[in-house]
């Protein structure tokens, strides 16, 4: 039966004599005055076993949250993290393993993608509490922005997404005939459809483009079909895995209209509508200035004068970043028990209702980085608290950049619309947790 935690310290827990080790230790001390988060992740962990609660005990639910942080905050791989656990004393230590304890990459995968993005959410919100408590920080004075987070898959092009349809379906369908002697075969192997894909790719043009791309068309609608026999055949058989055929099933009908449309025909289709991946699906197209395109996920961040961030919110589509500035300030509220005294944003979030909507809720101070077309007296008490709140701002940037260049954000790297939610918010938790160490020195 697996533990909530180890009982006792292990006397092989022993930390070196490093500024790294001293941070963890810290960090270990503020997990162990936050006691609460073993039975949030206890609960996921129950829930991801599927009621089997037998066998091995496995790692304890204090292991696995202390290895989801550890692994956040430094990048690392999971066959990298395998070796940390053998190699370095202080992993081990923060992990708190006794002297034979050890665990795989594909244990540490299994046991760290079972907490749920909600429950992140809820340890990061109890996190900023705590640094309420301890005086880190107040949340008189916000700054809010947003930033687009990748997907990690590439650059979707009509062509290319037929052609993962055709790899995929080629694949299972060679274990099918390896497994069950059944004769299923893809209308184009891989490597033919491969063929098409490059003919496309270096095309002289349109016209010379649109031969290949017709021939991938009528062969995806052939896939299509043999897909759907497949899946029904073998919906309910535990010999093969088809799950890989459960998207294309679902997108490959959509591909091909919106290939027919947009290469056939000529026609626009609005971002919103557009398939972009057969593996993350769940991929929202992000406009970032006029030019600039991202695939992932939009997500509104708030910090306070500490640098910590206090709420996080991961958004579906492309929404107006003047929708949410409201909402961002409700949460603050939330969290702090009352309303900031002053808040600041970037240009996207500025408008004049938003100003005066703001100061109904009771807050003083309201700075754009851009004019909203209020004199400056009407959003602040005065120019000079209007010039610290805008050089104030211009913060959150650093911390954007910290989450995404040394937390992992610049790119989610698990799967699914659940495994992108738990990476970004096991990101931010990882990030204040180190963040309320530094502070607490």
């Amino acid at each position: 039966m697996r533990k909530l935690y180890n009982q006792e310290k292990s006397i092989f827990c022993q930390w070196s004599n490093h500024k790294f080790s001293y941070e963890l230790q810290l960090i270990s001390e503020i997990l162990d005055q936050n006691v609460e988060f073993l039975e949030w992740v206890a609960f996921d962990l129950k829930a991801g076993n599927k009621g089997k609660n037998n066998g091995a005990k496995g790692m304890s639910a204090e292991q696995v949250l202390r290895a989801a942080i550890l692994k956040q905050q430094n990048g690392w791989s999971y066959e990298f993290f395998e070796w940390q656990c053998v190699d370095s004393t202080a992993t081990r230590a923060f992990l708190r393993f006794d002297s034979e304890e050890k665990y795989s990459k594909s244990a540490l995968q299994e046991n760290i993608s079972k907490i749920r993005g909600e429950t992140w959410i809820r340890i990061n919100e109890s996190l900023v509490r705590y640094a309420r408590d301890k005086g880190l920080e107040s949340g008189r004075t916000i700054r809010v922005d947003a930033t687009a987070i990748e997907s990690n898959m590439h650059a979707p092009t009509d062509s290319s997404l037929l052609f993962d349809c055709f790899k995929i379906s080629d694949r299972v369908f060679k274990k099918i005939r390896k497994k069950t002697r059944i004769a299923y075969y893809s209308p184009l192997t891989t490597k033919l459809a491969k063929s098409y894909l490059l003919k496309i790719q270096y095309a002289n043009g349109n016209e010379e483009r649109l031969e290949p791309y017709k021939i991938l068309i009528k062969e995806a609608k052939n896939l299509s079909k043999v897909v759907n026999k497949v899946s029904e055949r073998f919906k309910n058989s535990g010999k093969v895995d088809i799950s890989p055929l459960k998207n294309i099933t679902n997108l490959l009908p959509h591909i091909i209209d919106q290939a027919e449309k947009r290469v056939i025909k000529g026609q626009i289709i609005p971002p919103e509508e557009k398939v972009v991946s057969i593996f993350e699906a769940h991929t929202d197209i992000i406009m970032k200035g006029k030019r600039d395109v991202a695939y992932g996920h939009k997500v509104f961040l708030t910090a306070g004068k500490s640098g910590i961030v206090t709420d996080c919110q991961l958004v579906q589509g492309n929404p107006s970043d003047k929708e949410y500035f409201l909402d961002l300030i409700s949460k603050q509220k939330q969290v702090f028990g009352k309303v900031p005294r002053q808040v600041t944003a970037d240009g996207g979030f500025a408008s004049e209702d938003n100003v005066y909507d703001a100061k109904e809720m009771g807050v003083k101070d309201v700075c754009f980085s851009k004019p909203v077309g209020l004199g400056i007296e009407e959003m602040v008490k005065s120019p000079w608290v209007f010039q610290k709140l805008r050089n104030f701002r211009a913060g959150i940037e650093g911390i954007i950049s910290t989450l995404k260049r040394g937390f992992g954000l610049s790119k989610v790297l698990w799967k699914g619309v659940s495994g992108f939610a738990s990476y970004v918010h096991s990101s931010i938790v990882s990030y204040n947790l180190t963040k309320i160490a530094v502070l607490c020195r």
